[in-house]
């Protein structure tokens, strides 16, 4: 595997706002009328909004908190949430090296993305020879199994995993493997399972516009994406399916993280607003009633709010919750986990270990 340079950083623009749970409640059809159309550019997100990708770990931001409420909630606040990051900081290294370790051992196997996405991130932190030959040869086994994956939600995160790939590892066929994804994804639109297949295909090939020449892919992921909410949501009461059911937690905090993508693709306010208004409805039961893999994946939406509040110019741009810390709610979600993590199947495993990561990035 030749290697080439991975470094990206990220920074987002935005606008401060309210307080407790009153964060912006917008209609899918409503975003075409409200936004400018800024969708065409593979990464571009229009004039007012300023964002690049970081490759392996979340870009790092200042707490976020309205001016005046900030410094005298700060002390008692970091304190708190000091705690909470330090029980995961002294076993986390251990943890994840252990994750690492049953990774590379299974190198010659890769049959999850997630388990070869956690190996690359694992290279990119440390550099340990014994992770770039596992993942030499996980990657080249991944474009065997990718190619004939059946799996709308395998093919989509196998599409991420290339798109990632292609920042260190100068190599056509991956470029070639996701092309061909993002072909196969985006064709089956629209989705018949929207929330499930549509949204990770949405996602995936978001992500995927940044190595693919394509004017067509985003819009019309983002068309898809609107059409899939539009139908769903209901504002104050999150999504719905089958009429009148709300939907599971996973289904919004798989809503929400594609929502954030797209925010971070076209830089349209009410995306990034209205993945935060459903990760504060599923918040409060996640913990409680979600599985361990989307424990994880609700992990990793709420360190890319995090992200969001901690930057000014986000929060000067969008109505948010001003009192929420989702970066202590992120924290709370790996600690309850981490007891479990030796115990998963280890493509689970190395999900939560690329949630420990992105979590650890933040400051």
């Amino acid at each position: 595997m030749r290697e080439r340079s991975a470094d990206g950083n990220g920074q987002h623009q935005h606008r401060d706002a309210g307080a407790g749970d009153e964060t912006v409640r917008r209609r899918a059809d409503e975003f075409h009328d409200e936004q400018p159309d800024d969708r065409h550019g593979a990464a571009a997100v229009g004039d007012e909004v300023d964002t690049t990708e970081q490759l392996a770990e979340p870009r790092r931001h200042h707490r976020a908190q309205p001016e005046d409420q900030r410094d005298q909630r700060r002390e008692s606040d970091d304190d708190h949430l000091l705690i909470i990051i330090g029980a995961l900081h002294e076993p986390s290294t251990a943890a994840l090296d252990a994750i690492a370790a049953r990774a590379i051992a299974a190198a010659d196997d890769a049959t999850s993305a997630t388990t070869v996405l956690f190996l690359l991130r694992h290279y990119l932190a440390s550099g340990a020879d014994e992770a770039r030959d596992a993942l030499g040869i996980a990657l080249a086994h991944a474009l065997e199994r990718a190619a004939d994956e059946p799996g709308i939600v395998e093919r989509a995160a196998w599409l991420t995993l290339f798109v990632e790939a292609t920042a260190i590892a100068e190599d056509d066929r991956i470029v070639d493997a996701a092309q061909a994804l993002a072909a196969s994804l985006s064709n089956a639109w629209p989705a018949a399972d929207g929330l499930r297949d549509g949204l990770a295909s949405v996602d995936a090939c978001l992500h995927a516009s940044t190595v693919i020449v394509s004017a067509d892919l985003v819009p019309a992921a983002v068309d898809e994406l609107e059409r899939i909410v539009g139908d769903a949501y209901r504002p104050g009461s999150g999504l719905i399916v089958r009429g009148s059911a709300r939907a599971g937690i996973a289904d919004h905090v798989r809503a929400a993280s594609t929502l954030l993508t797209a925010f971070e693709y076209t830089g349209r306010l009410p995306y990034s607003m209205l993945a935060e208004e459903l990760m504060q409805i599923a918040r409060g039961e996640v913990a409680s009633e979600a599985d361990f893999v989307t424990c994880c994946e609700a992990a990793r939406a709420l360190c890319r709010l995090a992200a969001l509040h901690d930057a000014a110019e986000y929060r000067a741009a969008a109505i948010i919750a001003s009192d929420a810390d989702y970066r202590r709610d992120a924290a709370r979600l790996l600690e309850i986990q981490a007891s479990h993590v030796d115990a998963v199947a280890l493509a689970h495993a190395a999900l939560y270990g690329v949630a420990l990561r992105e979590l650890l990035s933040l400051r």
